[in-house]
């Protein structure tokens, strides 16, 4: 599907997993990429879903168009 909206879950914790899971079943959304300090839990996500795993939210930057936050909420304003 063309122009469809590239997104990236940070934190694949409880509610972060659910988020990606949304997207990735979402018409018009495509789920780029997720990303978790945790590198077996997001390697093993990104399996599952069929995306790209990141440790570091940085590399989300310029490769996705939207974001879900999904850390606990005094790392929001650093990420």
């Amino acid at each position: 599907m063309p122009n469809r909206l590239r997104v990236g879950v940070v934190g694949v914790g409880h509610l972060g997993s659910r988020h990606a899971k949304i997207y990735a079943a979402m018409p018009g959304v495509a789920l780029i990429a997720v990303c978790d300090v945790d590198a077996a839990k997001v390697q093993g996500l990104a399996r599952k879903l069929r995306c790209r795993a990141v440790t570091d939210y940085r590399a989300l930057h310029g490769v996705v168009d939207a974001v879900s936050l999904a850390v606990p909420t005094t790392l929001h304003a650093a990420i």
